[in-house]
């Protein structure tokens, strides 16, 4: 029987280990500035934005990956992901659709979203957001010392309803030496 139980959880163990993250949003962007969003009738999005190494504007044109935090991981079922052009629709469509896009984005009526940039309600009434922050930051509070560590990330997120909800909770390890933070 004991021998079973951790067959098991080595089973079970390996297949948490091959399937990929569900992402609730897509990093699009390094430092980005003068960000703008707009969404059309067909639900594509146009990001414009300064990245922090290009002097020029960039515009984004992305489609899909609506609710991607909804399908939970499973090995060898691909997780959902936004198609990306940097070239404002050449890639897509053969041509820049950007100059000619017409956005159909009303003001976002959603709950408050952390470190947003910017949002809006689609005509078809999913949401878009850009939200920006830094992922690379050193643990324990100390100050950035690299380069790589200051980076604000952008991060692009599509979904329909609610927002996913993030449970985080505080405890100590090591007969409390040592400060941990967990979650779902």
């Amino acid at each position: 029987m004991r021998n079973r139980l951790v067959l098991v959880a080595c089973v079970l163990g390996c297949a948490g280990a091959f399937t990929g993250p569900a992402y609730g949003s897509q990093v699009i962007a390094r430092n980005a500035t003068n960000v703008q969003l707009a969404v059309n009738a067909q639900g594509v999005a146009l990001v414009t934005f300064r990245d922090h190494g290009r002097g020029k504007p960039l515009h984004m044109i992305a489609r899909g990956a609506v609710n991607a935090r909804v399908r939970p991981p499973r090995a060898g079922v691909p997780q959902v992901k936004f198609r990306l052009d940097y070239t404002g629709g050449r890639l897509f469509y053969g041509h820049g659709v950007w100059r000619h896009f017409r956005n159909g984005c009303q003001p976002y009526d959603g709950p408050a979203l952390e470190w947003l940039v910017a949002a809006c309600k689609a005509p078809d009434g999913s949401y878009w957001a850009l939200q920006n922050w830094q992922t690379q930051l050193p643990g324990l509070g100390f100050k950035p010392w690299l380069a790589k560590q200051k980076l604000w990330w952008l991060h692009l997120s599509h979904w329909t309803g609610a927002p996913a909800q993030l449970d985080v909770y505080q405890d100590w390890v090591y007969s409390h030496h040592i400060e941990e933070v967990f979650g779902q």
